[in-house]
């Protein structure tokens, strides 16, 4: 999985948010293929999302959720500097370039994080409904933040 680059470092996608200097950071993942594990490690890995406990909800209906964590993103940028702090300092090979990051050399505003699934989210892994629960929960909660691209096992699902 490929996590979390300011876009300023992509051509095609600098951007300045509401006429500021902050940078937006894009996490983007892709066949998951229903394994739970892989999934969670992203998530543990993420700088822009994390895992809150929630109160399962098992009333039929589109509310379903029948799990006792869901995916959110990041609130603070303490947090999230704390978070990517705390990754490359235990990680050698991800992350290296972020070892002098700070808040006063990289202006985040974490409300702005974006995910891309970058399909694929079902075959083998065995946990395929707790995956889609999981990326619909979070596309629900933040709309235009959360960005889903077909992969070819989802559309050759589509054909059965």
């Amino acid at each position: 999985f490929f996590n979390a680059v300011p876009s300023s470092r992509l051509s095609s996608t600098t951007s300045s948010i509401n006429e500021t200097n902050h940078t937006r950071l894009i996490s983007f993942v892709t066949d998951i293929e229903g394994d739970m594990g892989y999934f969670k490690r992203f998530i543990q890995a993420s700088r822009i999302l994390d895992f809150e406990h929630v109160e399962p909800n098992l009333s039929p209906g589109l509310e379903y959720f029948p799990y006792d964590k869901r995916v959110v993103f990041q609130h603070s940028i303490e947090e999230e500097m704390e978070h990517m702090i705390h990754k490359s300092e235990h990680d050698d090979d991800v992350h290296k370039s972020n070892h002098n990051v700070n808040s006063a050399t990289l202006e985040v505003d974490p409300k702005q994080s974006i995910l891309v699934f970058g399909g694929d989210v079902c075959d083998k892994g065995g946990n395929d409904l707790y995956v889609i629960r999981q990326l619909l929960s979070l596309k629900k909660r933040y709309g235009n933040r959360v960005h889903f691209i077909m992969g070819n096992r989802d559309i050759n699902k589509m054909r059965i």
